[in-house]
Parts: C-alpha cells; sequence; structure tokens
C-alpha cells in the first residue's frame, strides 16, 4: 500500500533545507542586486551637473555665468516673469529637467531647491531630491538616526559647481560605477560622515 502526503518529520526536514538554503543565499541576492537609490541619485547628479552646464554657456539666461544673477533671461522662453527673482533658477533648472512646479519629476523623486543669501557660500543653492521609496525613511544619510535614507543633498555654488552635501551622496560619487556594492558605500558614509558632517554640526 503507498502512502498519501508526507510525515510531519518530512515536512520539517523540508522546511529547514529551504530555509538553510534562503539563508545562504540571501547575502549573495543583496549583494548583486543594484541599488536603486544610488542609480537614481548618480543619473539626477550628471543629468544636473550637464544642464547647469548648458544654461551657464548662454550668457542670455545668467549673465557672467554666475547663478546669482537674478535679472530676467532676455532670450525666449526664459524671458518671462517666473524665470527672475530668487526663483530663477529652481524655475529654469525646473523647466529644463522636466519637473513639475510642485518639485515632482518623471520617476516619482521630489526636489526641494533651496537658494541662501550668502553668494559666496559653497552651499549658496540646496538641492534636496527625495527618492520617495517605499523602504526608505524620507530622510538623508546619519548614522543611528537615518539608516534606511532615500533623500539625498547636492550643494551648487553660484558658479554651477556642484558637491554632494551629506556623507552618503559623496560615497555614492567616489564609487559611482559600482551601483550594487552597498557594504562598501554605507562604510564609506560612516567614514566620511565621522570627518566632516558630524563636526558641521556640533
Amino acid at each position: 500500500m503507498f502512502k498519501k502526503g508526507f510525515t510531519l518529520s518530512e515536512l520539517l526536514i523540508a522546511l529547514a533545507v529551504v530555509g538553510i538554503t534562503v539563508a545562504l543565499i540571501a547575502p549573495i541576492v543583496t549583494k548583486i542586486m543594484p541599488d536603486a537609490n544610488k542609480a537614481k541619485f548618480i543619473q539626477h547628479y550628471t543629468r544636473l551637473d550637464s544642464t547647469l552646464e548648458e544654461i551657464l554657456i548662454d550668457d542670455s539666461i545668467f549673465e557672467h555665468k554666475n547663478l546669482s544673477d537674478t535679472d530676467r533671461p532676455l532670450r525666449h522662453p526664459y524671458n518671462k516673469e517666473i524665470f527672475q527673482g530668487p526663483n530663477k533658477f529652481k524655475n529654469i533648472i525646473f523647466d529644463k529637467l522636466n519637473i513639475t512646479e510642485a518639485g515632482e519629476y518623471k520617476d516619482s523623486s521630489v526636489w526641494t531647491v533651496n537658494v541662501s543669501n550668502n553668494i559666496a557660500a559653497k552651499d549658496y543653492i540646496t538641492i534636496s531630491i527625495d527618492m520617495k521609496n517605499n523602504g526608505g525613511s524620507d530622510c538623508s544619510y546619519k548614522p543611528n538616526e537615518c539608516l534606511r535614507p532615500d533623500t539625498f543633498i547636492i550643494f551648487v555654488d553660484r558658479w554651477g559647481d556642484l558637491r554632494a552635501g551629506d556623507a552618503l551622496s559623496e560615497a555614492y560619487l567616489e564609487n559611482m560605477y559600482n551601483t550594487n556594492d552597498k557594504e562598501t558605500d554605507f562604510a564609506r558614509a560612516l567614514t566620511i560622515y565621522g570627518e566632516k558632517y558630524s563636526e558641521e554640526e556640533d
């Protein structure tokens, strides 16, 4: 007579084998899976860099290649009132990158642009990009405070030079061609944070 189904001990053994297999494979899969936030951040950073280069070449938009110039650009389509004054930079960048007035980009990320009063500062313009990932924490990287960051900061000076504004963004830029090495990026971010950003907050 043939037995039907499995005994309890056989099921437990099968579950144990599956559990061990998953435990062995999960770290490998995690390492080879691309970091979606990193890929998006690098894409945004490089697009912003090339867009800044494009608008600064055109003296009719920012005279003297200076982002602190808030006068209205001379040439169509940027010779409208929205492209002058304190929101000139933001509105031109949003128009060039096809970002909505509310700061929403087509990949669901949300951009916030703040322009400081200190035109000589390296962080004259602060751009915050919230990737709006379901697994993120709506914060930028801070050890022991924000361990699942999905918000990244870029600083722009008045001459259009970009730099990372948080430790993880800086780590991403140092290792920009490898999008599936989270462990290395987060370890480097921890070092950078200890060297630079923790001092700025004190």
